[in-house]
């Protein structure tokens, strides 16, 4: 019983894949500072005082639905393989351009809290 749960446990780790790698943390991290978003894991959804934790999945939808409406789907695929880490209350989801490739990348954070987006943009 007991080998069971600890496999349930490691595979619900996996699907989760919350935790980034050091490298990944710093980026993240660096990409916080320099759009000076600050930590602040008192940010309410509701009167309730209702927190969200959102999972990278859910994260993730959150911002293709606000990156293809803006920026146009065939423009964000372009940008795969895409960076993606939570850092504190934080999801930071950047696009990757490619070698010999003109243009620039999105960024867009997400509040892991309360699903808004603290920052949104694309270089040029």
């Amino acid at each position: 019983m007991m080998r069971e749960i600890l496999i349930f446990l490691f595979a619900l780790f996996l699907q989760t894949n919350i935790f980034c790698q050091e490298g990944d943390i710093k980026k993240g991290k660096d990409i916080l500072d320099k759009y000076d978003i600050k930590n602040n894991s008192n940010i309410e959804l509701n009167k309730n005082g209702y927190h969200l934790e959102l999972k990278k999945r859910q994260a993730k939808k959150i911002a293709k639905v606000i990156l293809y409406d803006v920026y146009g789907r065939f423009n964000i695929l372009k940008q795969k393989p895409f960076f993606s880490c939570q850092v504190n209350d934080f999801w930071i989801f950047q696009g990757k351009i490619k070698k010999n490739r003109k243009g620039g990348v999105f960024v867009i954070i997400i509040n892991s809290k309360n699903g808004s987006v603290e920052y949104l943009s694309h270089g040029k």
